[in-house]
C-alpha cells in the first residue's frame, strides 16, 4: 500500500511538474514543485493529517493512499481548469483580430500599428509595432503604415493622439465588423 501511495504521490508531483513547466521556465517549475512538497508538509504536520494516520495505525496505508489519490484527482481538475477554465480570454480574443488580420494582407512591405502586437502581423505578414513605438520610431520609406484600433481595445490612443500620430499625412479610413470581444476594428491606412 505504501509503495502505491508513494507512486501516486510521485505521479502528483510530475504532473505539477508539467502543467508548471508548460506555463513557465523549468527552474521555476521546479520552485513549484517545491513548494508543493513543502505545503504536504505543512498538511501533514499542521493540519492533523498525520494525526489521522497515527490515530488510525491499522488504516494507515489506507488512508495514505485515499490521500494521494485525492491529490491526484485534485491535480488533475486543477490542470484542466487552468488549461480550459481558466483562460478565455485569449480565445475569445482572437474572433476580433484573426478577421481584422486577414482583410489587412499587403503585397508589400508593411508596418501594423497596435495595441496587439504581434499577434495581429501574423496573419497578413506584417511587421507590428505598438503606438508607444510608433511615436519614437518612424517606419523604413516604401512601408504602408496601417493603424489598427478596437473599440474595446488596450493600449490605444485617445483621439487627441490619434490625431497628432497621423499629422498632415492623408489617410484612409474603415471599420472592420468582427464578433470578438474587443470589438469592431477602425483601421487607418496612411498615405
Amino acid at each position: 500500500m505504501r509503495a502505491v501511495a508513494l507512486l501516486l504521490t510521485l505521479f502528483c508531483l510530475l504532473t505539477v511538474y508539467f502543467v508548471a513547466r508548460s506555463w513557465i521556465s523549468a527552474r521555476r517549475a521546479v520552485v513549484v514543485v517545491l513548494l508543493v512538497l513543502s505545503g504536504m508538509g505543512f498538511l501533514r504536520r499542521v493540519l492533523g493529517v498525520q494525526q489521522l494516520a497515527d490515530l488510525s495505525r491499522s488504516r494507515a496505508p489506507l488512508m495514505l493512499t485515499l490521500t494521494a489519490a485525492m491529490a491526484v484527482v485534485t491535480t488533475l481538475a486543477t490542470a484542466q481548469v487552468v488549461a480550459y477554465g481558466a483562460m478565455p480570454g485569449p480565445g475569445r480574443l482572437s474572433a476580433s483580430t484573426v478577421p481584422v488580420a486577414r482583410r489587412l494582407k499587403s503585397d508589400g512591405p508593411c508596418l501594423l500599428v497596435t495595441g496587439y502586437a504581434p499577434e495581429l502581423g501574423w496573419y497578413p505578414g506584417c511587421d507590428t509595432a505598438s503606438y508607444a513605438h510608433f511615436r519614437r520610431t518612424p517606419p523604413p520609406p516604401g512601408t504602408r503604415v496601417t493603424l489598427v484600433l478596437f473599440e474595446r481595445g488596450r493600449l490605444q490612443p485617445d483621439e487627441a493622439s490619434l490625431k497628432r500620430l497621423i499629422g498632415d499625412r492623408a489617410s484612409d479610413t474603415r471599420t472592420i465588423p468582427t464578433t470578438g470581444e474587443i470589438g469592431d476594428a477602425t483601421v487607418i491606412t496612411l498615405r
